[in-house]
């Protein structure tokens, strides 16, 4: 039955035996040679117990051990806690029975107990050669990972249907959720083994290229996406080109709809990835801009771009409704009109708020002692301050109208909050400008002054608890 090379055992034997209570087993008995002296040796057995089969409840149990000659670990178990996989009612409704009608279970014992036919009779996925330790391919151990990594499970029972479940220390899982996870595994491998197929081809093909009088060659990219995607990383190109891009997420959004209803933990998991990404770029930027002299105009410009970075100094959920919002003041002449930079509503409560915005190079604690420890306000800050305040002012004034002329009928004016973004918070060897600025704005309760800094700080913030890393996963299918 050996199928994976020539590694195995001529030493070690397999029988069948009756064991107690009436279980048929199948046993190996691998031969131990122990020097005594430099010309002397003694030859031992040890009878392992590979599969068996319970007559009381019907259940087949192989054990995985490591049946490799020459291994360090020569006979024990393959997994830390997995050590037993079992069979439950095998019978010719679930294989193919020769000896026995549709419903009766095989005919294990003494004489008929037909071990091999019985393994080969095992789903896709497990090994199935003695001589190599049953138990399950390589590429399933990610299974034995998860189960040993998150919870006590020390047997795999593969039962009739389609559910999964832990049960005390056993998971038992339906030989159709075995089948379609180990389907799906080798249609993963295929598409890998397509793209590295090709990238081989071309290595070759250019390797002997001068002297077969050949021209150089790509690899062949296939017309679908994910192949060409990983046809490109197969031949160790890093970087998607602006169209690999537009077209992997044109394939996504293609696909999102059914990927979300059947497997929605890795759709939620790409978008906190996509999230992520984002999150990372917005920051750098973020902190990009705060080293340049930037105006208004462009920091105005760079929160209705990134409106996400502008929810930060909110403590409760808000949108966006406009920026440049006008909200009133005008006077017979036209003139006089007042201008918000933005307006945003709380979208529970629909009610409203303004935001003034400034520039991190805004000067806002005074750069002189007032008194002793004691730094005065500067008139750019209280300015942007009774700005805000006359701009709520106006709009609660002209609030019917301003709704109106705008049909924005789903805003509310009960409190209109107030909010400042200007300067950087005071350099940490000067804590007496720190404490005045927090007195300051710790007693300006009608208006809510925030710092750049305060802005990246929450990003930063935001994203160190968004970050998750990944488990490494092994690519070989080879037996374990």
């Amino acid at each position: 039955m050996a199928r994976f090379g020539n590694n195995s055992d001529p030493s070690l034997r397999l029988e069948t035996r009756t064991g107690p209570a009436g279980q048929f087993q199948y046993v190996a008995s691998p031969l131990r040679r122990t020097r005594l002296s430099s010309t002397k040796y003694v030859e031992t057995t040890a009878q392992h117990v590979l599969l068996e089969r319970s007559v009381e409840d019907g259940l087949v149990i192989t054990a995985p051990l490591n049946t490799l000659a020459g291994s360090e670990r020569y006979f024990q178990p393959k997994y830390s806690k997995l050590v037993r996989i079992t069979f439950e009612h095998w019978s010719a409704g679930v294989i193919d029975n020769p000896w026995e009608e549709e419903g009766e279970p095989l005919p294990f014992g003494p004489d008929t107990f037909g071990v091999e036919e019985f393994l080969e009779s095992l789903p896709a996925g497990f090994v199935k050669d003695p001589q190599y330790g049953l138990g399950l391919l390589k590429d399933n151990n990610r299974v034995v990972r998860l189960l040993e990594d998150h919870g006590s499970c020390s047997e795999l029972r593969i039962v009739p249907g389609s559910g999964m479940k832990v049960d005390g220390q056993v998971f038992r899982m339906g030989q159709v959720a075995w089948d379609e996870l180990w389907s799906e595994i080798v249609r993963i491998n295929g598409r890998g083994n397509v793209a590295a197929s090709r990238v081989k081809d071309s290595f070759v093909n250019n390797h002997l290229a001068d002297a077969l009088g050949l021209e150089q060659s790509r690899p062949k990219l296939g017309r679908l996406t994910m192949t060409k995607l990983l046809t490109r990383a197969a031949n160790g190109e890093e970087a998607l080109t602006e169209d690999d891009q537009v077209e992997l997420l044109s394939a996504m959004q293609a696909q999102a709809r059914v990927a979300a209803e059947v497997a929605p933990d890795t759709v939620v998991a790409l978008q906190r990835d996509l999230e992520l990404v984002n999150l990372d770029r917005l920051i750098e930027r973020f902190e990009g801009d705060l080293e340049k002299k930037h105006g208004e105009e462009h920091w105005q410009q760079f929160f209705e771009s990134n409106a996400f970075a502008l929810q930060q100094v909110f403590g409760s959920p808000v949108v966006s409704v406009v920026s440049k919002a006008s909200v009133g003041g005008t006077k017979l002449d036209g003139s006089g009109n007042k201008i918000a930079d933005y307006l945003v509503k709380n979208p529970l409560t629909a009610n409203v708020a303004l935001v003034e915005i400034k520039t991190p190079t805004t000067k806002i604690v005074k750069s002189t002692a007032y008194r002793d420890g004691v730094y005065g306000i500067t008139a750019e800050l209280s300015q942007a301050v009774t700005q805000v305040l006359d701009q709520a002012h106006q709009l609660k004034l002209h609030f019917a109208n301003v709704k109106s002329d705008s049909r924005q009928y789903d805003l509310e004016a009960y409190s209109i909050g107030c909010f400042v973004i200007a300067g950087r918070l005071p350099p940490a060897d000067q804590p007496d400008k720190t404490k005045s600025l927090e007195l300051f704005r710790g007693n300006s309760r009608a208006v809510s002054i925030i710092t750049f800094d305060e802005v990246l700080a929450s990003l930063r913030l935001l994203r160190d608890l968004l970050t998750d890393e990944p488990p490494a996963t092994d690519p070989s299918t080879e037996p374990s």
